[in-house]
């Protein structure tokens, strides 16, 4: 998996990050080369589930937890793009 954003970190041991703003916020993520908020929700949610597989905790409407490769994602202002998007560690969401 690749992620880019442009944030600075240093050595520390991170489990989860969640990298918040939506389209008009100043951290724009790159995940699986797209731009997680810029693009349609439907179509990274594709993307997502192309590298996820079924595994996917659909159970609430405004959010998916990509189980397989602790990616999940959330909205509450737009109903066209996520806003949030949260990396975990391997099994974060099992």
């Amino acid at each position: 998996m690749i992620v880019t954003c442009q944030v600075l970190l240093y050595c520390v041991t991170v489990e989860f990050i969640e990298l918040l703003g939506g389209p008009d916020g100043e951290i724009q993520p790159e995940i699986y080369r797209i731009k997680a908020f810029q693009v349609d929700a439907n179509e990274l949610e594709q993307v997502l589930c192309g590298h996820n597989g079924a595994d996917v905790d659909d159970s609430e409407e405004d959010s998916r937890a990509y189980r397989k490769i602790s990616v999940g994602i959330y909205r509450e202002n737009y109903e066209d793009r996520w806003e949030t998007i949260g990396l975990g560690i391997t099994d974060y969401y099992q």
